[in-house]
Order: structure tokens, then C-alpha cells, then sequence
């Protein structure tokens, strides 16, 4: 597949968003065009803008309330692209849009971090991407720089380079507005006004989905089926919010709690010494996995059993508050039940053949086949349309577009941390 599309935005919310639409436009306008952004090819009743006013209308306030700068950030998106408000909006919310249906409904993401598995020994984060609507030709990746976003260190810069060695590297220096970034960060600003940046995983125009920012934070996800989905904050927004105000797991677990998420997810979580994983049902979180780094644990006693330093999700709920409430249809969880046991025994092979794998080898794992789902050729059917390999401690975001075990790797990332590290 070729490279990427590369889009890179620093600024003030409505200028990130502005460039983010100017760069996307005609593939955003074709795709809003192609059925709706494909939704009355997967939505069990067809939907028109004028039947979505009311709910959009609401995803608009609840995202406005708890997310202001995304809110600006989406009036941007609209006017670079060239589209309706309303569309720019309908292109955040459309998985929610559509909905689940049970019996349909699968899933088919697979998720793990472990802190050691990572090249040299270093903090990994890896995730097939498995989506239904035939997604593979929306596929973008955003360098996000957000004035007012402030981190400790030095300013970064962003580049991309391509499966074909080719590189492409974009400099930018920002400066704070003075704008107060929301929730409870570690980050303190530096005399340079530095911002803190985002390597986003996009497609068709969301403004998040997975990520890893430069403070070393790192974020993946699955698909959880229960509950109310309603009109709140998306789960994909909440993670962009995440990386745009948190510089640690600590950090994000402080935030997530108060945002008004719309549907159900598992977040995994993933910074240079420690990680979690928590399912979100009906607004209410529960962690179902959580380590540190054994350096990084200071009230770690010798008696004390060794404790996992990884996480694996698939695509059913594990804390045992929710798993009545899972809705995942049998054929589904079989699914997700072996997905689940293929990623845990495949990242237990390679802490047992030794201390750090490079990034192919999670790519060879991700390629598996009870791992990468192949579709049938039904657009309604999720399969898997990406594989991504994070990197906190390094900033960076290396991905297969496609079938991960057909396509080559693209690599993105945040100049400056690695070095920053060292």
C-alpha cells in the first residue's frame, strides 16, 4: 500500500482542525458522499442529515461541555474541508451513529502493552485495527501540537517516513496562548512554551482514535458491546483528549473518569514505566489490568509475588462487575475468546525467548491469522484494516495499513524524545 497520508497541525484548536480538513478534503467530501460516510451501508435503518439534526444537535452539546477545544477544533475541521458543521460532527460520532446490533456486531480488535517486550528491553503497545465500512482507504496519520498543551523538555518536532525509506520532516515551534489545558496533568510548561504533541492514528476525519503523545503516553483500544450508547462524549474524542492533556497512565486515569463517554470501550493504556487497561460501561470504569515497571516500583518488597508486566483485551468485558452485561453475540466472543489466548501466548513467546523484540516481530504476531482477520467481503463484517506497534519510550508510531501480513511498515514519529531519553 502506499505511504500514509501525513498531516501535521500546530496551533490554536480551530487552526489544527482547519489544517487537518484543508489536508483531507476531497477524500473527506467523496467519503461523506459515498452512503452517508458509508453508514446506511452498515446502520440497520437508512439515516439522513435532516433525520441526525436532534442527535447531533446533542453529540455537539456534550462534546462542547466536556471537550471545548475539540469543539473548536471539529468548527476547524468543518471549514478546511469545506463541509457542514454538522458533517465534520456526524464524521466524530458515526460509529455511535451506527450503533450495535447484537447478532452482527464482533469486533475483532486484539490489544496488548507489555513494559519489557519493547525493543531493548523498553515499553510496547501494540493493536490490530479491525473495523467494518471497508475502512482501509481513510486511513490518515496526525501530528497534533495543540497551543496551550504544555510538557516538560524540550520542543519536538514531527516526521514521517515511509515503507519505502523515504522520509518527510516538517519542523515547527509553538508557542502557548496562555490557554489552561483541562484535566489534572503531571506537565509543567518550560521558558520555551513547548507544546506537547500527538501522533494520531485517523480515519475519514476523526480527530482521534489511537495514539501516542511526547511525554511517552501511548493509547490503544477495543470494542466492548453493553450498555446505553447516547449521545456523550465518543470514546475515540476521549482518547484524543487523553494525549492532548495527559503525560502519564496516572495522569489518564485521573481524567477518564470524569468524561461523559458515549459508548462502551477497553482503553489501554501504556507510559515508559507502567500500564493499564480499564473497560468503560455506561460511563462507570473498572481497571482489569495495571502494572509498573519493576524500577519504577519503589514499594515493591521482595516477599511480594512477581506481578504481569502486560495487559491482553480483545472484544468482551473481563472485570467481573460487567461481564453480565456483555452483549457480544456467542459467535463474536468464540472469537474474541481465542484472539484473546492467541495474543497472550504469542506475547508470553516472546518474553520467554528474551529481553526486548524489535517492532517487526510484534508485526509478525499481529499478522497471525487467528490474530488478523480476514474479511469475506461483506463491508457490514469487521476485519482488520491496520496494525499498529507503539513505542512510548521513543514517541513513535509504527503501522501496517491493510492486511498487516501483506503490507509493509510505515513509521511516524516525534523527533527529539528518544534522543531526549537517552
Amino acid at each position: 500500500m502506499a505511504g500514509v497520508p501525513f498531516v501535521h497541525a500546530t496551533g490554536e484548536p480551530f487552526d489544527v482542525g482547519y489544517s487537518h480538513g484543508a489536508a483531507r478534503a476531497d477524500a473527506l467530501r467523496a467519503f461523506i458522499a459515498d452512503d452517508l460516510c458509508r453508514i446506511n451501508r452498515l446502520a440497520p435503518e437508512p439515516v439522513s442529515v435532516d433525520s441526525l439534526r436532534p442527535v447531533l444537535a446533542a453529540y455537539r452539546a456534550a462534546i462542547a461541555a466536556a471537550t471545548p477545544a475539540l469543539s473548536e477544533e471539529i468548527d476547524g475541521l468543518a471549514c478546511g474541508a469545506g463541509i457542514p458543521a454538522e458533517l465534520a460532527l456526524l464524521l466524530q460520532v458515526r460509529r455511535e451513529i451506527i450503533g450495535f446490533q447484537r447478532v452482527p456486531a464482533r469486533g475483532d480488535c486484539t490489544t496488548y502493552a507489555s513494559l519489557s517486550a519493547g525493543p531493548d528491553g523498553g515499553p510496547v503497545l501494540a493493536q490490530t485495527v479491525d473495523l467494518n465500512g471497508d475502512l482501509d482507504d481513510q486511513i490518515a496519520v496526525l501530528n497534533i501540537g495543540l497551543s496551550g498543551s504544555v510538557l516538560s523538555g524540550s520542543v519536538l518536532s514531527g516526521s514521517a517516513l515511509s515503507g519505502s525509506a523515504q522520509s518527510t520532516s516538517t519542523q515547527s515551534t509553538s508557542t502557548s496562548s496562555g490557554r489552561t489545558s483541562s484535566g489534572s496533568t503531571s506537565s509543567r510548561p518550560t521558558s520555551s512554551g513547548s507544546t506537547r504533541r500527538a501522533l494520531i492514528l485517523s480515519f475519514g476525519g476523526l480527530l482521534g482514535y489511537l495514539g501516542v503523545n511526547s511525554d511517552g503516553l501511548a493509547i490503544g483500544l477495543n470494542l466492548v458491546l453493553g450498555g446505553e450508547w447516547r449521545p456523550g462524549l465518543p470514546p475515540y474524542l476521549a482518547i484524543r483528549h487523553l494525549l492532548d492533556n495527559a503525560g502519564c497512565v496516572a495522569d489518564a486515569l485521573r481524567i477518564l473518569p470524569g468524561l461523559p463517554l458515549a459508548s462502551s470501550r477497553s482503553l489501554t493504556l501504556c507510559d515508559r514505566a507502567s500500564l493499564a487497561c480499564v473497560e468503560i460501561l455506561d460511563s462507570e470504569m473498572r481497571i482489569v489490568a495495571e502494572a509498573q515497571s519493576a524500577q519504577s516500583d519503589q514499594s515493591a518488597q521482595s516477599d511480594q509475588p512477581a506481578q504481569s508486566d502486560q495487559s491482553v483485551h480483545t472484544n468482551h468485558f473481563l472485570h467481573p462487575d460487567f461481564t453480565d452485561h456483555d452483549a457480544v453475540n456467542v459467535f463474536a466472543r468464540n472469537s474474541s475468546l481465542l484472539r484473546l489466548k492467541a495474543g497472550a501466548g504469542g506475547l508470553a513467546g516472546l518474553a520467554e525467548s528474551g529481553t526486548g523484540h524489535g517492532v517487526e516481530e510484534h508485526f509478525a504476531l499481529l499478522a497471525q491469522p487467528t490474530i488478523c482477520v480476514a474479511g469475506n467481503g461483506d463491508v457490514r463484517r469487521e476485519r482488520t484494516v491496520a496494525a499498529v506497534v507503539l513505542l512510548p519510550g521513543r514517541g513513535e508510531l509504527h503501522l501496517r495499513p491493510g492486511d498487516p501480513s501483506r503490507s509493509s511498515t510505515q513509521t511516524f514519529r516525534l523527533s527529539g524524545v528518544a534522543a531526549e531519553l537517552a
